[in-house]
This record gives structure tokens, sequence and C-alpha cells, in this order.
């Protein structure tokens, strides 16, 4: 082991505080979706759809974080279909009965977690259309095992180098798009939904989660971080087309956001880290029920003009207590039984836990 690649530590902490920045960011997806005739409104909110970028990161940096090198892929695959699918087949079926469906065949590629690579919004947009992101996540799991091993054994200075070469390639998956007359109807899907274009946010995390492990603290000031996005927010203004101001507002929101799970990585392993309060951590524990459930209920709302701030706010509030219904008796009781089936009678209580909650999935921005 040289002295730049340092060993990691055989069984890192939870990261609680983030586990809270996960209902925060959940918090803003629903406010996004929020059925409001308002223009004010949704420009306020706007910005709710670029927790995009922060659940893509997250996952790749939970993954790293809490996956033991060692575990077998078959197991892991098993882990995180009983942490994502059953959950995601309930709300797909509420959405179903709703009236969300667009026909058996996109539903069968819905159920699959494989939507997202279809560049027909009635494909990658029907049923319970954040889970679109899913579809992402099950591209992102299929690869972390192999992405694991290749980047588990480099230098600190490899990590940094590919965190940097995927932040690139993030600023050149929209270049390619304009340069292929082909994609131009469907440049938005190709910038933004398609699973292949958002896999370097993943890998960025997974760097970022194995730097911290080793000790290593953020390779730039703060200050250049500031003055980047305040070059990225300039050409976000200039520019007028709006596939291009999406793609750039995901680059100026990348820097603060690796910033912030960066901190949260190195305040867990502090000899004294300060604790979350408990409340915020429950909520996030919540939160990916609440990020699944709330847009079938929405859409239910608006078709039926519940519009009015005090109903919308008492659908929010009935939202948030249902996702503790299902986070308690349906979610985690359906998650340990499938574990347990995984795990073949390895006891939950051995196990490193996955403490990511979300699995971890990002707003729809449809």
């Amino acid at each position: 082991m040289t002295a730049t690649q340092p060993a990691e530590i055989a069984k890192p902490p939870r990261v609680d505080s983030l586990t809270a920045f996960r209902f925060l960011a959940a918090a803003a997806v629903l406010l996004f979706h929020l059925p409001v005739a308002s223009s004010s409104y949704h420009l306020a909110t706007s910005w709710g759809r670029y927790g995009v970028d922060f659940f893509f990161i997250l996952s790749g940096f939970v993954l790293a974080w809490s996956f033991p090198a060692g575990r077998n892929a078959a197991r892991f695959y098993g882990l995180r279909f009983a942490r994502v699918w059953p959950l995601h087949a309930i709300t797909f079926c509420l959405a179903a009965a709703v009236g969300l469906g667009a026909g058996m065949t996109v539903g069968a590629r819905n159920l699959a977690l494989v939507h997202a690579w279809w560049s027909d919004p009635v494909v990658h947009g029907t049923f319970n259309t954040p889970s679109w992101t899913l579809s992402c996540e099950a591209f992102f799991y299929a690869l972390f095992p192999w992405l694991r091993t290749v980047l588990a054994p480099r230098s600190d200075r490899t990590l940094l180098a590919v965190l940097i070469g995927s932040a690139a390639a993030m600023a050149t998956i929209p270049v390619i798009g304009y340069l292929i007359p082909a994609l131009w109807p469907v440049n938005f899907w190709f910038t933004a939904i398609l699973p292949l274009s958002r896999l370097p946010q993943f890998i960025i995390g997974m760097c970022v989660a194995m730097l911290v492990l080793r000790g290593r603290g953020l390779p730039v000031p703060s200050w250049a971080a500031v003055a980047a996005m305040g070059v990225i927010a300039s050409g976000a203004w200039i520019i007028p087309h709006e596939v291009s101001r999406v793609w750039l507002w995901q680059l100026f929101f990348l820097a603060p956001l690796v910033v912030v799970i960066w901190r949260a990585g190195q305040a867990a392993m502090a000899p004294k880290a300060r604790r979350t309060p408990a409340w915020l951590v429950r909520l996030g524990d919540w939160s990916f029920a609440m990020y699944l459930v709330h847009y079938p209920i929405f859409d239910v709302l608006h078709r039926n003009g519940w519009v009015n701030w005090w109903q919308l706010t008492g659908a929010v509030t009935a939202i948030v207590a249902l996702s503790g219904l299902l986070y308690h008796y349906v979610e985690q009781p359906v998650e340990r039984a499938l574990r347990r089936r995984v795990l073949r009678g390895e006891t939950l209580s051995r196990m490193q836990p996955e403490h990511s909650g979300l699995p971890v999935t990002p707003p729809s921005i449809s």
C-alpha cells in the first residue's frame, strides 16, 4: 500500500446528516411537483428539479461508502432489489389505479426498471413519472460491483482524475447531442434522462466516498468552487435554449453538492461527530416513500380541482404521514423479509448497514 493509496477503514460510520438531507431534497421535489397554477411559484421552486443531481451523486457515495469490498455481486443485486423494487411496485399499482397508465407494454418496461432507456415520453414519463430515476439507478447497480473493483485499488490521484473526468463528461454529453442531428428531437431525454448520461454523477459520488474514507480533504478551496459556479451561472442566463440552460444548471449545482457530501462524510469520520437530530433522520428514512407516493396523489388533486392552499397543505401533510406508515408497515417489513432470504441466515445485526434510505432516487424533471 503506497503513501498515496491508504487503506479504507473496515466499517465506515453512518452519515446521518445525509439521511436528513435526503428528506430536504425529497421535500424540494414534492414542492416542485405541487399542482399550483402560478408561474411565480414554479419559478421559485424550479431549482427543485436539480435535486436529481444530488441523489445520483449521493447514490454513488452511499454504495461505495457502505458496500464491503469483498461482497458477492449476486448478493449485492439481491439486497438492492429488496431495497428498491417492492415500494416501486406498490406505487406503480397506485399510479395505474388513478389512471396514469399507458398500456401493458409500457407498464412491463416500467416494472422492469428499463423505461428510461426509451426516448418516448409515453414510455419514460407515464405511470409514476418520478420512477424514471429508478431506471437509472438499476443501471448504476448493474455496473457498481465492476466499478468498485476497478476503482478501489486506484491511487488518490487516479480517483481525483476520474472525478474530474466524470465532470468533464457531464459537460460533453449535451455537445454530443447537438453534434448528432438524429438526437435533436430527443435532446432533453439524451441529456437529462438517459441512464448512460447520468452515469458520470454516480461515478463522482463513488470517488468522493473512497477519497473521504482514505482521509482526504477537499482538493480545491471553497472560493474556487464559488468562482466556477459564477461562470456557469452566467452562461446559463445568457444561453436561451431551455435544454442548454437545464444542462448548465446541472453543472452549476455540481460543485456545491460535491462539497456538501464530502463535508458530511468527513464530519461523520471525526472522533466526536455532531449528532443529527433524530426527528430529521426519521424524516429522511421516510423520504423514499414520500418521493414515490406524492406524484399520483398530486395528479388526482389536480384533476379534481383541489388547488387552493388549504387543500394542498392538507394533502402534503397526509403524504408525509402516509410515507411514515409505508416505511414502518410496508417498506421495512418487506425489505427485512427479502434481505433474510438473500442473506440465507445471516442476521441483519451482523450486516454492514446500508444507511441510504433512498435508492437513491432523484426528482422527476419532466
